[in-house]
């Protein structure tokens, strides 16, 4: 009896173990790593682990490749961005510039929450900000469960290489408040033309050799490789930027390279210009400049819209969207967009505008083929010439069927003041959590109401930048993310 006492209580210790505790971290790493590359001339290939260990059959792995803020080799965007992800432990193609690599353990029936941080272009803070950081560079958490380790710093041709610096590189970004810096939030295009000068296309009417093109990637990055000593100018074309030709260049502002703009105004009316000069000597740019941001801001026209209220609400057959103006100055028509990723929108309706106005005008519109799932709306407003102004505002709704989860974040980018709203349908007590990047609680309230429940939070006195939003019933969570400006 006494040896069957102890089985027993051994068994339950390990079942215990099993139903109580955070995914078990496998050895990291099982094999080994390659944490440098030197390809002066192409890209380069980083091991996380040559020999990835088994994991339990309730959880799964991933190993992600993240474009580290650091200054160890220069001319990479520094985004802090997902930039690949892999199952094998290993990541080719990798271009120059200074990463880190993460391994990610996490449970199965967590699967939807962790890897939406987890995907490519996501930024990984969120995911930090879920879990504490147990030791350097390990983050654990319990809900949703998973374990996040990080290796040391590792580069593609860095400065152990010695390649000659040959690099022009920067970013364009849609400088939404024109402040000639990039603000958390502002969209970061693809697919815009980068067009690289042997002279001021601005002051020769634009007869300057074209040295080479290229486009801007999926974050809005940009790079020109293998430049001969010389001066350089940058510019845009921008018949492919987004909704062409209705954008002008933001002022340039400061010198930090990785936050302002450098390209400045010549005829805001019609061109773009360039920036330059920019200086490559004996194969090294001047690192003064060697970031080159390029923010363009919506052209101003005689359109003239007071948008006084822009909202909406989630319905049994779809999303009712409402929206007020204080006056109108040619205003013909509005035009309303969603998209269910932020980025790219469809236009799903055109509502007549009142022409010229003084008075309050109330509009409204119901999307009833609006999916579940997440929804953004913004509204364009047209003028008599056919010209489009962009509202700042962004709505985000979330059809739920029936379940419990978020249902509205608005407004987004928030100011001073950001609305949650929930469906609760089972009545039973659910805390709203506003956190930092860092994981820090900023705010809570709690609420039992139930089916759908809006709580409005002050955050005027939160600072600038990225907030995670966490709902949970004791049960289920769900979490959103949303940006103060």
């Amino acid at each position: 009896m006494k040896v069957q006492l102890h089985v027993l209580l051994f068994f339950s210790a390990i079942t215990f173990a099993l139903y109580n505790s955070p995914v078990v971290m496998a050895q990291f790493p099982c094999g080994t790593q390659q944490l440098t590359d030197c390809n002066c001339e192409g890209t380069g290939m980083l091991i996380a682990d040559s020999a990835p260990c088994s994991f339990g059959t309730v959880e799964n792995q991933l190993y992600l490749l993240v474009d580290e803020n650091a200054a160890d080799v220069n001319g990479d965007p520094d985004d802090g961005l997902v930039d690949q992800v892999s199952t094998s432990g290993g990541f080719e193609n990798v271009t120059t510039g200074d990463y880190v690599m993460y391994s990610l353990v996490y449970a199965l029936a967590d699967a939807a929450t962790v890897e939406a941080y987890a995907a490519i272009d996501a930024d990984l803070s969120g995911l930090k900000a879920l879990g504490t950081e147990t030791t350097p560079g390990t983050w654990e958490s319990a809900s949703p469960m998973f374990v996040l380790t990080a290796t040391p710093l590792a580069t593609v041709n860095g400065d152990e290489c010695a390649c000659p610096t040959h690099q022009i590189s920067g970013v364009v970004w849609l400088d939404t408040n024109g402040n000639g810096k990039f603000d958390a939030g502002e969209p970061r295009p693809a697919d815009v033309t980068v067009v690289l000068y042997d002279s001021d296309p601005a002051l020769d009417g634009k007869t300057s050799a074209i040295v080479g093109t290229t486009t801007t990637s999926a974050n809005g990055f940009y790079a020109f490789d293998g430049l001969a000593d010389g001066q350089y100018w940058v510019g845009v074309d921008p018949e492919t930027l987004p909704d062409n030709n209705q954008y002008f260049v933001s002022p340039a502002n400061g010198a930090n390279d990785f936050e302002d703009n450098d390209l400045v105004i010549y005829d805001e009316s019609a061109l773009l210009g360039a920036a330059g000069p920019l200086t490559v000597t004996d194969g090294v740019f001047d690192l003064a400049n060697q970031n080159t941001d390029l923010a363009y801001v919506n052209k101003p026209s005689v359109l003239a819209v007071n948008l006084l209220d822009f909202y909406g609400m989630v319905k049994t057959t779809g999303n009712d969207i409402y929206w007020s103006t204080a006056t109108e100055l040619n205003n013909e028509t509005f035009i309303l967009e969603r998209s269910t990723d932020g980025i790219n929108y469809t236009p799903i309706a055109s509502i007549a505008g009142s022409g010229n106005s003084n008075i309050e005008k109330q509009y409204q519109y119901f999307d009833e083929n609006a999916p579940i799932g997440i929804s953004y709306y913004r509204l364009r407003s047209v003028d008599t010439e056919g010209n489009i102004n962009a509202m700042a505002k962004v709505i985000v709704l979330t059809r739920q069927n029936g379940n419990f989860g978020l249902v509205e974040l608005f407004p987004v980018p928030a100011n001073d003041i950001i609305n949650i709203a929930f469906n609760n349908p089972s009545q039973t007590e659910v805390q709203i959590t506003i956190f930092d990047v860092v994981g820090k609680p900023m705010a809570t309230h709690r609420a039992s109401d139930l089916g759908y429940v809006k709580h409005t939070f002050n955050i005027a006195h939160l600072p600038f930048g990225m907030y995670v939003v966490v709902i949970t019933n004791g049960n289920e969570t769900t979490i959103s993310k949303f940006t103060k400006q």
